[in-house]
């Protein structure tokens, strides 16, 4: 939920903001509702996995190519989930207590350069929410990277890297 909570704080307090980096930014209503929020209006969060079965939808849900992830790592993770879900998951419902668009209710309130990094295949944050951001910030620079989920610092590395080396030339 990193982008919802940077667009809210760039909405809130823009003098603090020279410019904004949103990565499939949660908190937008998107006109296409993604696998993710289908499930989570049905009362099932698929971020919050608590068995390895719930663990493999979660991955399937969050990458276009399954990662490979190590038995041990996977363990401990639920572990933690497990341990702490009921934490977890308050953060998560606090997050979203004004309702599933409390960013896209704010976008036009963010003031300082915008760009959008969105992978094409996302399945938590449905790729139609670029056209919200377009219509909220027409001069926001956006993205799109083929052949990724909702995790391009994990799938798409390098081109993520090229995003975020032109805004820091751009505005330092």
């Amino acid at each position: 939920m990193g982008g919802l909570v940077a667009g809210l704080l760039a909405g809130e307090l823009p003098h603090l903001i020279r410019t904004l980096v949103l990565i499939d930014p949660a908190g937008i209503e998107t006109p296409v509702p993604s696998p993710f929020w289908q499930q989570y209006r049905e009362g099932r969060n698929m971020l919050l996995p608590t068995t390895p079965e719930e663990w493999n939808q979660m991955v399937d849900t969050l990458y276009h190519r399954r990662p490979h992830v190590p038995g041990f790592i996977r363990r401990q993770a639920l572990r933690q989930i497990t341990t702490h879900f009921s934490t977890y998951k308050r953060v998560f419902e606090g997050l979203l207590s004004e309702g599933y668009n409390p960013l896209g209710d704010r976008l036009s309130r963010i003031t300082c350069p915008v760009s959008v990094v969105w992978g094409a295949q996302d399945r938590v944050m449905d790729p139609s929410g670029i056209e919200v951001i377009r219509t909220a910030l027409p001069a926001a620079s956006i993205t799109v990277l083929d052949n990724c989920g909702h995790s391009p610092t994990r799938e798409r590395p390098e081109a993520l890297m090229r995003v975020l080396l032109d805004v820091i030339g751009r505005w330092g």
